[in-house]
């Protein structure tokens, strides 16, 4: 951080699910206090692929005849060491599309719950939460 700069006003958002009907990344806004001199590590979250992972965290599709596409990565702000546990601020990844059709939406992201998948057979996957990704049906 430059000598002048004590905070940082930041919108950081994560990335799209896989896919047409991948769900969108969460928007999360804050204001960080730093020091002068700090070093700050920006990561933003890649888009998931057809059963690929979004980069920084996003979840793999499962692949085979009905396959789905992977989920988006977060996007976050790290100090110290720039592990997982030194995350400051973090925009959680959307949901990828469900495999069969463009009827099974991924779940968009954010928010204390992420949204729940949306599926054409009932069986979209669940939201993820503060302290745990999302799981299937």
């Amino acid at each position: 951080m430059p000598d002048c700069v004590f905070s940082l006003s930041v919108d950081a958002v994560g990335a799209k699910g896989g896919c047409l009907n991948g769900g969108k990344g969460a928007k999360v806004t804050g204001t960080i206090l730093v020091t002068p001199g700090q070093i700050l590590q920006i990561n933003v979250g890649g888009m998931g692929g057809y059963i690929t992972a979004g980069w920084n965290g996003g979840g793999i599709g499962k692949p085979g005849q009905t396959a789905s596409c992977g989920g988006g990565g977060a996007s976050d702000i790290r100090i110290g060491a720039f592990n997982l546990q030194d995350r400051i601020i973090v925009a959680s990844g959307g949901g990828g599309m469900g495999g069969g059709n463009n009827l099974n939406k991924g779940g968009n992201g954010g928010g204390q719950t992420g949204n729940n998948g949306l599926s054409s057979w009932g069986n979209g996957g669940y939201g993820g939460t503060q302290n745990s990704g999302g799981n299937g049906k």
